[in-house]
């Protein structure tokens, strides 16, 4: 370059020298070095045109580069999303039929419960038809006893042909009644009468069994001036002594009971479970417990039987048990106590010591009914026996009858068919020192005792393994809330005669690892302790003990819609109540709670004064004994 600038420099100096130098300047060059300068200058003229359009083409080709790096980077980056859709799309996929086969599986548990629950159903019909038959035959030779015996008592008395007499014909006219009244072709007329006249027209009817067998099942007004109470002395009457919710509101009420200055018995018609029950606790309360299968020996010392006639009609309400020689002991027991109450508790008790004492003149009679109507959907003679007893036992005037919900007053006032106010609510009363609630830092602490160790959620029952429970029903609601929560474990408390098919339901779902069966506990403020949220799945429920006192402990609880569970709990505040018993249902309920830490604290703090409010038992004490008062 610099070559070609002085060849440059030299040719202008040549031309344009001032004063005739390039004139001079021409002659002393050499016209060989003019030629080759020249040609230098050419040679470098054109390297700098190469060099020039050599260094524009290097300026297109590096452009062009990076135009094709520009362009390979948005192809990797549209590979990049292409990938990350696919990946995406493969996830929602995969999701989609992970949904689709849980759905399937919940639909098969469902369609599956729904064929065992018809099963069951028609089990349970094969079985109550062989049931009737037998309690057919079996009334039938009964009648026919009464109806000899009754002749010999007629024919003794008057001293007469018993053919002959206007009294055997009234014998004849009764015992066809009843024999009637057990004819397969007759039953359905027995649901229609039950169902048809008022309580007052069914009392009254010249025709009816009350009228024929009332007067002398709840008659005797000469006993009275016979039967001398004492004053203050209350006679508990239950079917058994088990360690569940009834009989925790006997030990509640006797206790309380005690501590206003009166003296408690306890009569139960069966010998203890052998899974446990509260003779312990009513020993230390100084309540002496007797039991029907124990007074075998005193049974000789009642009178001739006149007093058990009352009874006559309920024999067919269980099979397992001596109704007369039940009714005897007891007898025995109120004429031995000389009670001014006897208050019983569930429907068999009612019937069976209603009758009793009110034959016997005892000043009060309360009837504590705990259920909705235990036999309100069953067809067939037990269901008559129990609704004609209690209809009889209403009539009375001596007689009050409790229930511990709303809606079981309404549903037995309307089997009964009898007014809404012949039955009064009695809430059941919470004692807060029969149960040690845990705070909420004690909950690692608990959990460590049952084997429950890491960061989890734990749901949980204190429950009884019977039907009426469903705990089957309880373990699907486990399986759809396991599928939708890993971390979440799960803990029964309990026994039952469906305790082996909880197991194997458990392993059947894929369950073990993740539930704790702890057995029947005493301590089942440990059992709260532990929870997240109680799950309850009863087919009915009166006004469930442990709901009460989960909210107590601060334990959120779900529960379908049964009995008188809604008035349990504060619906979307403490707890929230399922409009079926669906296992879907119940799962989406619990898995509300589970996502939402705040149920925990309002629970913690609204349960406890809830229960205070509507479950105090100062109250339900004061409420009980306003029922003794014999001036109402």
């Amino acid at each position: 370059m610099s070559h070609l600038l002085s060849a440059v420099r030299q040719l202008a100096g040549f031309f344009f020298s001032p004063d005739g130098e390039m004139k001079r300047a021409w002659w002393m060059m050499s016209k060989q070095r003019v030629v080759l300068r020249v040609r230098q200058g050419v040679e470098l003229l054109r390297a700098l045109i190469r060099k020039i359009l050599f260094l524009r083409e290097d300026e297109y080709l590096r452009a062009y580069v990076a135009r094709l790096e520009e362009h390979n980077r948005n192809l990797k980056e549209h590979n990049r999303n292409l990938e990350e859709h696919n990946r995406l799309l493969t996830i929602a996929a995969t999701e989609r039929a992970r949904n689709l086969e849980e759905h399937n599986r919940l639909l098969t548990i469902a369609a599956t419960e729904r064929a065992r629950e018809l099963q069951d159903r028609e089990a349970e019909l094969t079985q109550a038809l062989a049931v009737m038959s037998q309690r057919v035959e079996r009334l039938s030779q009964h009648n026919q006893w009464l109806m000899e015996n009754a002749m010999e008592a007629v024919s003794e008395l008057q001293g007469l042909d018993p053919e002959t007499t206007m009294q055997s014909r009234v014998v004849r006219e009764i015992d066809s009644k009843i024999q009637g009244l057990m004819t397969q072709q007759q039953v359905k007329e027995v649901e229609t009468r039950i169902c048809a006249p008022s309580h007052q027209s069914y009392a009254s009817s010249p025709n009816s069994i009350g009228s024929v067998l009332g007067t002398e099942l709840l008659g005797g007004s000469d006993r009275q001036s016979q039967y001398l109470p004492r004053e203050k002395h209350v006679l508990m009457v239950t079917s058994v002594l088990a360690r569940g919710g009834c009989e925790r509101q006997m030990l509640a009420t006797a206790d309380g009971l005690i501590h206003r200055g009166y003296q408690i018995e306890i009569f139960c018609f069966g010998a203890p479970p052998p899974e446990g029950s509260f003779i312990e606790e009513f020993s230390r309360l100084g309540i002496t417990c007797r039991h029907a299968f124990e007074a075998v020996d005193s049974m000789a010392r009642v009178n001739d039987g006149r007093d058990v006639q009352s009874l006559q009609q309920l024999v067919q309400l269980v099979d397992h048990l001596d109704v007369l020689a039940i009714g005897r002991a007891l007898i025995r027991a109120i004429k031995d106590f000389r009670p001014e109450i006897v208050h019983c508790f569930s429907d068999f008790a009612n019937v069976v010591g209603g009758f009793i004492a009110t034959d016997l003149c005892v000043p009060r009679v309360v009837l504590m009914q705990v259920n909705v109507p235990a036999f309100r959907d069953v067809n067939g003679p037990e269901p008559y026996a129990c609704r004609h007893a209690y209809r009889l036992l209403a009539a009375k005037s001596n007689v009050v009858m409790l229930n511990n919900s709303l809606a079981g007053v309404i549903a037995y006032a309307k089997w009964l068919d009898v007014p809404n106010d012949k039955i009064k609510v009695l809430y059941n009363g919470y004692l807060s020192n029969g149960i040690h609630i845990r705070q909420r830092s004690e909950t690692e602490a608990c959990r460590r005792e049952l084997g429950l160790v890491g960061d989890m959620q734990v749901v949980g029952a204190v429950i009884r393994f019977a039907a009426e429970k469903d705990p089957i029903l309880w373990l699907e609601t486990a399986a759809a809330i396991a599928v939708a929560r890993p971390n979440t474990h799960f803990l029964l408390a309990g026994y039952g005669e469906l305790a082996e098919q909880v197991r194997d339901g458990i392993q059947s779902l894929g369950l073990a690892e993740r539930f704790v069966l702890a057995g029947q506990t005493r301590d089942v403020g440990l059992i709260y302790g532990t929870l997240d949220v109680f799950l309850m799945t009863s087919r009915f429920e009166g006004v469930p003990n442990v709901l009460i006192e989960a909210q107590a402990a601060g334990i959120p609880v779900v529960t379908p819609n049964v009995g008188g569970t809604r008035e349990t709990l504060l619906d979307g505040t403490t707890g929230i109540v399922v409009g079926n018993r669906r296992p879907l249902s119940l799962a989406s309920a619990v898995l509300q709670i589970l996502d939402d830490s705040s149920w925990r604290e309002r629970t913690a703090i609204e349960g406890p004064a809830f229960v205070s409010k509507r479950f105090g038992y100062q109250r339900m004490i004061d409420e009980t004994i306003a029922a003794y008062d014999l001036r109402i």
